[in-house]
């Protein structure tokens, strides 16, 4: 049944039952800003999870070049705006709750609006699909954020921008259900536009295909294993030095 008036969650593990009620009704990961998804949309809870790993200051620039439907440039941007994930979300399940305080409710999510931010840097997305670029615009405009984002067509190898800084956050093709030919090939040349555009930067890579990581090129400063549904991938930092790491040091 759709939107029933009370949902139950049944768990049963072994000789234990549990039968909760369930406070939210459709799933949060559901931020409601996503009118349509490209071939292999991130997860709006992982994108945002990602960019909390990163430990991204959200103020300094943030840039996706292969931001597919924009799901981490959307996070990004309500993230830096203060906007907490679901505010224009019209019902949750509690809402049908006898308990309900609809005066209360209104109050709290009234504080929440006046606590928004306007930001100042810029939050970059450039992907070489037009059609993953509308819906980038689409997405953008239905969380509100549209205003805060600029999205771009072109190959990420031609990426120009005047920054001097910031943090690069994406998800490439795995070689799963986006195809790549010659995926090794493809990731070198990123790694290489990593070292030549945007020295300066710290780079996020998350990727489920561990051999292609390897021909990035660069050395990583974090590690950390994630999971995009049921794919096991690794979320890669790599620090992108003005010049030699070597120099850095020898200062």
């Amino acid at each position: 049944m759709d939107n029933p008036t009370f949902r139950l969650n049944v768990h049963i593990e072994k000789d234990n039952c549990s039968i909760l009620l369930d406070s939210s009704g459709d799933s949060l990961h559901r931020r409601g800003y996503r009118i349509k998804g490209g071939i292999a949309p991130l997860n709006e809870v992982l994108a945002a999870g990602m960019i909390y790993l990163s430990e991204w200051d959200l103020e300094s620039n943030f840039v996706d070049p292969m931001c597919g439907s924009g799901t981490l440039l959307i996070e990004a941007a309500l993230m830096s705006r203060n906007i907490p994930p679901n505010l224009n979300r019209e019902h949750f399940g509690f809402m049908n709750w006898k308990t309900f305080d609809k005066n209360l409710f209104a109050k709290v999510k009234g504080e929440l609006i006046s606590k928004q931010k306007k930001i100042t840097h810029k939050i970059i997305g450039n992907d070489l699909s037009p059609n993953s670029i509308e819906l980038a615009e689409h997405n953008a405009k239905a969380a509100n954020v549209f205003e805060n984002i600029e999205l771009k067509v072109g190959d990420f190898k031609n990426f120009a921008h005047n920054l001097e800084s910031g943090i690069i956050i994406t998800n490439p093709p795995y070689d799963e259900r986006i195809k790549q030919e010659n995926i090794n090939e493809f990731y070198k040349e990123f790694g290489d536009t990593l070292k030549i555009i945007f020295a300066g930067f710290d780079a996020w890579i998350l990727s489920a295909n561990l051999q292609a990581l390897k021909s990035i090129g660069l050395r990583t400063s974090k590690r950390i294993q994630l999971f995009n549904g049921a794919l096991e991938t690794k979320f890669y930092n790599y620090k992108l030095y003005k010049g030699s790491l070597k120099a850095k040091y020898d200062k």
